[in-house]
């Protein structure tokens, strides 16, 4: 697996974003209204799961857009860039009249909501989800996932099973990325985690979505980390 985070493209220099949509234009008024901001932009569409993963794994997007209405739904997106790139902000590209669904996409880990017709906010949308990520550059990607499982109010010894690591171990961790963050108690970091997308607030979505979802983050090919 890839390390969990490169130094991003902001403020100035190249933006990385990955875009899932089944229109053109919309990769057109988003890479307008981002190099209105001064960037340079580089753009790499991804309309199924595999090449949704593929681009995390290589092109270490800063920023991944998708569209309330792309073919590629929002449960298996999410599930990919927690799986595979977790620092890595999602931001919902919402057409007129999808406002009253904002709320659950927000309680379902997505980072930012921004109207097509709104497309000058989106610079600064990118601009808010970057900056709050930075901490989870200090984090190891094992660091990060035991500070998932913490949020699922799992206790040292239940982590340490499930990642089939010591109890010390564990306990190690979870004094890193408590110093790491800067936050040191439970409710702190699972405020934090819910903030940039690594828990959802949400009910689990349909069952047939929720085992789709599952299935990819329990693939043995995309839950390798490095060495502890």
């Amino acid at each position: 697996m890839v390390k969990n985070s490169r130094p991003s493209g902001l403020p100035g220099g190249v933006l990385r974003v990955v875009l899932i949509d089944d229109s053109s234009t919309s990769g057109d008024v988003l890479v307008g209204a981002l190099r209105q901001s001064g960037r340079e932009v580089l753009v790499e569409r991804a309309d199924h799961e595999d090449s949704l993963v593929s681009l995390l794994r290589g092109f270490w997007p800063d920023v991944v857009f998708t569209t309330s209405h792309a073919h590629l739904g929002l449960p298996a997106v999410l599930a990919a860039v927690r799986t595979v790139r977790p620092t890595v902000p999602v931001i919902m590209m919402a057409t007129p009249g999808d406002e009253h669904r904002t709320a659950s996409w927000i309680r379902a880990g997505v980072e930012e909501v921004v109207r097509r017709d709104s497309a000058g906010q989106t610079a600064e949308a990118v601009q808010r989800a970057v900056e709050v990520r930075q901490p989870l550059s200090r984090l190891s990607p094992r660091q990060i996932e035991v500070l998932r499982l913490i949020t699922e109010g799992m206790t040292s010894r239940e982590i340490a099973a499930r990642l089939r690591l010591s109890e010390k171990t564990v306990e190690t961790h979870r004094s890193a990325v408590a110093q790491r963050l800067g936050i040191r108690d439970v409710a702190g970091l699972v405020r934090y985690s819910a903030r940039v997308g690594l828990t959802s607030l949400a009910p689990p979505f349909d069952g047939r979505r929720r085992e789709a979802g599952a299935g990819l983050a329990a693939s043995p090919s995309l839950a390798r980390f490095p060495g502890d």
